[in-house]
């Protein structure tokens, strides 16, 4: 048995192939740029027809240098071309790439699959706001909230088959039930569950709504400044309550002039608003407050690019530490699985990694990445086994998603 090498067919020999190759040529050789047009885009719209189906992944003005790096690797994989014409494409798929590369200073290339070439997820499309969807979140307890425009809360609930609507709250500006929301659009801040999923927070502006998803309660609370963050704890201690009532939540509150409040929440009140004046830092924007669990350390970013962490209590015995982190300000505090380990992310091309030895905090990690950072979370699930190791994905603004395992830490981080 052998196989039969494969010869030069009929298309690698047409003269059609021939102008291919020297168009490739060309295109690696002086590098290729595209510009998309938007009067292009309107026009090649309008010349479709309505009862035209077309790929909604698909668009004329999105085929760029991406598209020709896939059609030479396609040549590299093909079975119908010569060892010949293959090595011709790997070549030029070499030459596209590091052409691409070199470009990037004056243009952004993004990796995002513009031609829709990967593969689908099956997909359900919810429609029920009347203006533009800012944000959505998951509860514990599998429900969906969804917050718009329209200045209205959805929740949803979703099964394997069915998906339904299972209330909408009227985001409201004061306790006065009959006063109604202002019209126009309602710039709302994402959805904040509580821990323990009966609790719903948002704001806008110097307003917040707390929400009693089982009773049906809507509570407003009004802050002195403009609030700009809203976190609940990720963990929620197990403290014993009281017969078979929750346990009190506590909702913490950042704000633009940089003092933090503090809001305890109970299926039967909602108390006023406990100013956290040992976390006030005065005339400088908080950004974002991560908190494991209300036994842990507060982490609060600072427009400065500056992070705090201290506790909620003000009697305790550990001083407030603050430390420079970025140069920009901070945009996301996430911590780990764990509880031991801070993620710091900025509008910058790196994320840190905070982690505390002894009595000092340290950038244990400092991971770099190709272009600005926009999204980033940890796996849920804490590592196992002799070399326990935690898992991070950062998304960055030109597509790409970096996946990062990195030791797991303890009470004491170990460089």
């Amino acid at each position: 048995l052998f196989h039969r090498p494969v010869k030069d067919n009929k298309l690698s020999g047409s003269p059609n192939f021939l102008v291919t190759q020297a168009l490739v040529e060309l295109l690696t050789e002086k590098g290729f740029r595209h510009q998309p047009s938007r009067d292009k885009e309107d026009t090649e719209s309008k010349d479709v027809a309505p009862n035209t189906s077309s790929s909604p992944y698909y668009s004329p003005s999105h085929v760029g240098a991406l598209e020709l790096a896939n059609a030479l690797a396609a040549c590299c994989l093909s079975g119908r071309l010569s060892s010949r014409h293959r090595q011709w494409a790997a070549q030029h798929l070499v030459q596209t790439l590091s052409t691409s590369e070199r470009s990037n200073q004056f243009r952004p290339q993004t990796y995002a699959d513009l031609a829709g070439d990967l593969r689908k997820c099956p997909t359900v499309k919810l429609e029920a706001h009347e203006n533009r969807v800012v944000s959505s979140s998951w509860s514990i307890k599998g429900l969906l909230a969804t917050s718009a425009l329209d200045g209205t809360i959805r929740l949803w609930t979703l099964t394997k088959n069915t998906v339904s609507l299972m209330q909408t709250i009227c985001f409201k500006v004061c306790e006065d039930s009959d006063k109604s929301t202002p019209t126009g659009d309602i710039n709302l801040s994402p959805v904040r569950w509580s821990t323990s999923g009966g609790f719903l927070a948002v704001s806008q502006d110097k307003i917040i709504n707390i929400y009693l998803v089982d009773g049906n309660q809507i509570h407003v609370k009004i802050q002195p400044s403009w609030v700009t963050t809203l976190t609940w704890a990720d963990v929620q201690t197990p403290f014993l309550s009281k017969g078979n009532s929750r346990q009190a939540e506590f909702l913490l509150v950042g704000r633009l002039d940089g003092s933090i409040g503090c809001i305890e929440v109970t299926e039967t009140s909602v108390s006023d608003t406990i100013e956290l004046v040992h976390c006030q830092r005065k005339d400088v924007a908080v950004q974002c407050i991560a908190w494991y669990s209300e036994d842990k350390p507060i982490a609060v970013g600072y427009s400065d690019g500056k992070i705090l962490l201290t506790t909620r209590e003000p009697h305790n015995p550990e001083e407030p530490v603050i430390f420079d982190s970025f140069q920009e300000s901070v945009t996301s505090l996430k911590w780990d699985p764990t509880g031991h380990l801070l993620l710091a992310v900025a509008r910058e091309e790196m994320v840190k990694i905070w982690g505390r030895i002894g009595n000092a905090w340290i950038a244990v990690q400092t991971l770099f990445h190709s272009a600005l950072v926009n999204t980033s979370a940890w796996c849920p699930l804490p590592g196992k086994g002799q070399d326990p190791r935690l898992m991070l994905a950062v998304g960055c603004q030109n597509g790409l998603v970096y996946v990062w395992t990195l030791p797991q830490g303890g009470t004491a981080i170990s460089l």
